[in-house]
Order: C-alpha cells, then structure tokens, then sequence
C-alpha cells in the first residue's frame, strides 16, 4: 500500500487505549450506527454530532420539529450503545450525568478499566493455587458476617488489594492524562475508589502513568492453557 510507513498505525490493541481520546464518546459514531453507513455519508443537519449546535439547542430557535425529531433516536442510542441493559443498572446517578452531558455541549470520557484487560492484569498476577486460597478466605469471611454479602462485594472488601488495585491504578492514571489535555472537568468515580485515587494521586515523575496502569505482566511459568482459562 503507497505510504504505509507514513499512514499505518503501528500497532492496535483493542484491549487498551491508546490514550485517554479513544475513550471519549464520539457522538459521530453514534450516528453511523443509527444509519449504518460511513461518516463522509452523514447528513450533517440531522445528527448527533451537531446536535449541540445552536440551531439544535434554540439560541436562535431550532428548525420547525427538528429539536425534538433528533432527542429520542440520541437517547435511545445512548440506551443501546453505551448503557446497555436497557438502559437500567446499578449506576443510575453515573447513567444520569452521561445522558444529560450527551445532549448539551460537553464531552464524556468512560474512564472504566477495560474488563479484558483488568482480567489480563489479574491472572496473570497471582497463580491458580493462590486464586482458589483467596476464594476460600472470601467464602470463610462471609459467613461470619451479620449480613448478606455478595462474592463480588466480599472479595473486594477482604482482597482489595488484589482485585481493585488494577482498576484504581488505571482509572487514576487515565485522569491524570486527561487533566493535562483540559481546564475543567467534572468526574465521577465509585465510592469505593475515591481514598485509592486520592493517595496515588502524585505529580510526574512520581505516581501511577498510564503506561505501568496498563501493562500487562508476562504469562507465569509453567501455567498451561486450561490453568489460565480456570482463574
């Protein structure tokens, strides 16, 4: 191909960003999934991608219907292709702020650890051995609790350390590199990760990057195949 050397991108790995940009909601992809067809064919006076324009958002009064004809299919998009679920899960507050910042004039970054990665991250931190020791420990802690608790809520309140910490390090990490690009921003994170944010949390060169949060440690010896599909 003329120019690939110029052109082509070096590498894709659909399991990483390549930066913090590739996880921002492209309101332009949106649209060539409603229509299913490329982005040179869009017509732009009837898509997402301009519907913060002010001729959508009536500082000079939208076109007759136009407003209201393009809010329902940009919610219903945002339903299927980013929420899922339709539409229902247990991040209604997060689910809120994106609809809402989705039909006004900000950009939305998801700043969520790939789960392919955080499973790539995980197994191959700790060996199988360790694995089933750790859900004993969780099953064990469980039962002497007063109160119903889930193996995934118990394991990442006794093992934090093992489960949490990949994300916590990558969606600090993620911000950090989205600062440097932004003068205001709003984020919103779990509860539960606010404290682990906060003390990694450091100027360069010190701290959590991008490049250590989404690296991946090389396979452990000797583990075969079915060992790595069983964790």
């Amino acid at each position: 191909m003329e120019d690939y050397d110029i052109k082509a991108i070096e590498c894709t790995d659909l399991h990483c960003p390549e930066t913090w940009e590739e996880t921002v909601v492209s309101l332009s992809v949106l649209d060539m999934l409603r229509e299913n067809t490329v982005h040179t064919q869009l017509d732009l006076t009837r898509s997402f991608a301009t519907f913060s324009h002010p001729e959508y958002q009536g500082l000079d009064g939208p076109p007759e219907g136009l407003q209201q004809e393009m809010t329902q299919p940009l919610i219903d998009s945002i339903t299927e292709n980013i929420v899922g679920h339709n539409g229902f899960n247990e991040h209604y507050s997060i689910n809120k702020t994106l609809y809402t910042s989705l039909l006004g004039k900000h950009r939305v970054m998801l700043g969520g650890m790939p789960e392919t990665l955080y499973r790539q991250i995980v197994g191959n931190s700790v060996t199988l051995e360790e694995l089933q020791d750790f859900f004993r420990f969780v099953l064990d802690k469980r039962d002497q609790l007063d109160h119903p608790l889930s193996i995934k809520q118990a394991s990442l309140r006794f093992i934090p350390h093992i489960l949490q910490t990949p994300r916590d390090l990558y969606q600090t990490s993620l911000l950090k590199e989205a600062f440097q690009a932004s003068v205001n921003m709003v984020s919103y994170v779990e509860m539960a990760q606010w404290t682990p944010i906060q003390r990694y949390w450091q100027p360069a060169p010190h701290g959590i990057n991008y490049t250590e949060a989404t690296r991946i440690p090389d396979r452990l010896r000797g583990e075969t195949d079915e060992m790595l599909i069983e964790k």
